[in-house]
């Protein structure tokens, strides 16, 4: 007998979408891997199939990104910043093939450079100073240097790709700080 793991894995996107957007299954129903395969396969789904998605649909898979990602974090699989990295990622794929739409959270550049900038684990100016010697660093600095360029691939990628001068602006000191990061 399938368990709601197996029923949401075998829904279509749009049904899916619907049931995560419903907070079902419950955010405990779920094993911590199962919601890790729940984020997984709705995002790849979603991904695969968003030229086809109807716009009225948009804030339905919106609020489903939303809810298994925070299962996933109740669970303990996810952690806050992989939830922000997860996010960004999920946005600039769906950004690469449909138009940014500023009333839909998934599709909106501004919402995912703000989620960016609440989620940095370091400041610019003490990046700018430690990514030249991070080398030199102890491990826990080192990982904060890492976090950081892990969330900014994406976020600058949605940049490039919806090519807004404000974005970019907000972003072109970081820009430059990105080689040098570990």
């Amino acid at each position: 007998m399938p368990g709601a793991f197996d029923d949401a894995v075998r829904a279509d996107i749009g049904e899916l979408s619907a049931r995560l957007a419903r907070r079902t299954p419950d955010a405990a129903a779920l094993r911590p891997q199962e919601w890790l395969g729940v984020v997984q396969t709705h995002s790849a789904r979603l991904i695969a199939a968003c030229r086809d998605v109807p716009e009225d649909a948009w804030a339905t898979h919106s609020a489903a990104v939303a809810y298994a990602l925070e299962a996933a974090m109740e669970s303990g699989i996810v952690t806050p910043h992989e939830h922000a990295v997860r996010r960004l990622h999920l946005t600039a794929a769906l950004l690469r093939r449909v138009p940014a739409d500023p009333r839909v959270d998934l599709l909106d550049p501004d919402r995912a450079i703000g989620l960016l900038l609440r989620s940095l684990p370091v400041g610019l100016e003490r990046a700018r100073e430690r990514a030249p010697v991070w080398r030199t660093l102890d491990i826990a600095e080192i990982r904060l240097l890492r976090r950081a360029k892990n969330l900014l691939h994406p976020a600058l990628d949605i940049v490039a790709t919806v090519g807004r001068g404000d974005l970019d602006a907000r972003l072109a000191a970081w820009r430059d700080v990105l080689p040098r990061l570990p």
